[in-house]
């Protein structure tokens, strides 16, 4: 089965038909299934020991959900001397929103992951997790190339 563009097959989550509960209930999951199975294991491998004791440094977080996972690393990294500050970024409003209520600390956008719209090299890392599925391979590209744009240290992705 062919992946589509994510304009073009979305997900029920990414659709804004769910009410606040079903929204609320969804993300949630999908928090336990990065903390349990998939994303931030492998995103704490990855971005820690390349933060550790290093200045305050900015991060965007595409496809963010609620902003637990980026939360969770940044508390992680100031358990190593480093300050993140962190942008999350999603297309849903409702995603964003849900995160704010639960506290999470973090500036908020809403846009589109193929056109970013932040200055080249205005962050120092970009990292997404459970995001890439969304889109074909020309989409993946696209995502890719925005956030090597926007990200002057580098980029990771963590994905199915």
């Amino acid at each position: 089965m062919k992946r589509q563009a994510i304009e073009e097959d979305q997900e029920i989550l990414d659709e804004g038909v769910l009410s606040a509960a079903e929204r609320a209930r969804s993300l949630a999951e999908l928090d336990r299934v990065n903390r349990v199975f998939a994303g931030a294991r492998p995103l704490m491998r990855t971005l820690l020991p390349r933060v550790a004791g290093r200045g305050p440094q900015r991060m965007l977080d595409l496809g963010t959900g609620s902003g637990r996972i980026a939360a969770a690393l940044a508390r992680a990294a100031a358990g190593r001397g480093a300050t993140l500050r962190i942008v999350g970024l999603d297309r849903q409003l409702g995603h964003l929103l849900l995160g704010r209520r639960a506290g999470v600390p973090q500036l908020r956008v809403v846009a589109s992951a193929t056109a970013l719209p932040f200055r080249d090299g205005a962050f120092d890392w970009a990292f997404s997790t459970l995001f890439f599925h969304h889109f074909d391979d020309a989409g993946n590209r696209s995502v890719l190339a925005e956030m090597r744009r926007v990200a002057r240290r580098g980029a990771a992705v963590v994905d199915l």
